[in-house]
């Protein structure tokens, strides 16, 4: 029995059979058998199958966000302005005063961190 995850680790050929085995069967036991993938490779796939036949099964999607959360605006010209006010401190420091400051913000230290390294003000990882 295949023990790959149902993410695309087994081939778009593989994927096909499983699904052209489960159309002239209707038995999804025998197709995963006949195919080497598993019950929760159909499951994933089975909703992309009936959305768009075959080709669907070629399609990885990417899991990664497409629009990263931000934060507002304004908070990041309020991390930017601190930073320039006080070149020492760091990604914690800005982020203790932000919370002082505006206890309803959400941010973290590696969000000062991003934002400072796209204002071109952070160097190093």
């Amino acid at each position: 029995m295949n023990t790959n995850s149902h993410n695309g680790s087994k081939s778009v050929a593989d994927r096909e059979k499983l699904f052209r085995v489960w159309q002239s069967t209707q038995n999804i036991s025998k197709a995963c058998r006949e195919s080497g993938l598993s019950r929760s490779t159909f499951y994933y796939w089975h909703r992309r199958f009936q959305e768009g036949g075959f080709p669907a099964l070629a399609e990885e999607r990417s899991r990664a966000p497409k629009n990263p959360r931000r934060i507002e605006p304004e908070l990041e010209t309020l991390i930017v302005e601190l930073r320039n006010n006080n070149p020492n401190w760091g990604k914690s420091r800005i982020t203790r005063v932000i919370k002082e400051r505006q206890p309803h913000a959400s941010v973290s230290p590696n969000t000062v961190r991003r934002v400072l390294h796209d204002a071109g003000m952070w160097q190093g990882r």
